[in-house]
């Protein structure tokens, strides 16, 4: 039996420190070819929710690293709405705040395609993990 191939985290993120937390600002582009899009509508690529839950997962790992910080742990999707689809081809943009509030990491996104159009909002908790990787 093969494995899933996993999904790619973002093409390229920033980290931007703020009062509160962080804001991440991560770029993924849709690409038609990738292995874990085979098969997901056939001659139609549609990028699917759970993709955006987990570019989110990436991007705010990558936050976290960039700032020195533990890796981060999902620990709840508090709201996920997709109101706009993502084919192959369209570049997502998401950015993400990133607030401390006791042993909570509370984040909160929204996602655009390069032309402009608001395809998600998230908002999700973790918490912080094991140090980051040497």
């Amino acid at each position: 039996m093969n494995a899933a191939a996993p999904v790619a985290g973002p093409d390229r993120a920033e980290t931007t420190e703020t009062a509160d937390g962080y804001q991440i600002r991560a770029v993924k582009r849709i690409d038609p070819d990738e292995e874990y899009l085979r098969g997901h509508f056939p001659g139609y690529v549609l990028y699917p929710g759970v993709f955006f839950l987990e570019t989110l997962q990436h991007a705010v790992a990558e936050g976290m690293r960039s700032a020195g910080r533990g890796e981060p742990v999902l620990t709840a999707v508090r709201s996920a709405r997709f109101v706009a689809p993502l084919t192959g081809g369209d570049e997502l943009t998401l950015t993400a705040t990133l607030a401390f509030a006791d042993d909570r990491i509370v984040v909160k996104a929204r996602g655009h395609r390069s032309d402009g159009t608001l395809c998600s909002t998230l908002a999700a908790e973790f918490r912080e993990g094991g140090a980051p990787d040497a």
